[in-house]
């Protein structure tokens, strides 16, 4: 997505305008700005903030897309894991997003509110309720999948298909993958 399809007259759009900097211009090729005489070395070296870095770029890239469905990133990712996962309860859906539950109520509720999710008694869980998609939600993932699919692949076509299959099995290793325990740290002073 072009910077300059931004709502101009918003902070998102125009980060800089709640500070009073002007907002540095477009790379040529780059949906982000680039911030030449901004040192960003030690930062480049993190894996997190690589990630942050792709994951916003290609959620500004989304976004265009979804838009015309009434639907953010997060949101499609509910509806997409329902519609592979029938009557996951939210807690279910939290814990696999990784969603503060009290999020995910609002949204919910919106869900039911536009007919696209139904609750019904959850399978396993007798005092949960299992989300379903309706038909007109089941229909909506449809047409978003591919669209999202295609924002997706546009999004990192700077990448080869192999580049990009060893991207995603790389990311997934780090996520799906129990993380070591991070040594205690020690108390002010040197004393334990």
């Amino acid at each position: 997505m072009a910077i300059d399809k931004w709502d101009q007259s918003s902070t998102r759009a125009n980060p800089g305008r709640a500070t009073g900097h002007p907002r540095p211009p477009a790379a040529a090729n780059s949906a982000d700005p680039v911030f030449e005489d901004v040192d960003q070395t030690a930062l480049k070296q993190l894996v997190g903030y690589n990630c942050r870095r792709a994951h916003s770029a290609i959620l500004r890239h989304a976004s265009d897309g979804l838009e015309q469905y009434n639907l953010r990133p997060g949101w499609y990712s509910v509806l997409v894991l329902l519609a592979d996962n029938p009557g996951m309860s939210s807690r279910e859906v939290c814990d696999v997003l990784g969603v503060k539950p009290p999020n995910l109520v609002s949204l919910v509720a919106s869900f039911e509110q536009r007919e696209l999710i139904r609750k019904r008694p959850h399978a396993r869980e007798t005092r949960a309720l299992g989300l379903h998609l309706t038909a007109s939600g089941r229909r909506l993932v449809g047409k978003v999948q591919r669209d999202i699919v295609r924002a997706d692949v546009e999004a990192t076509s700077m990448l080869s298909a192999p580049e990009r299959a060893t991207l995603i099995r790389l990311l997934q290793r780090i996520y799906e993958l129990p993380l070591p325990q991070r040594a205690p740290k020690s108390k002010a002073g040197g004393r334990h």
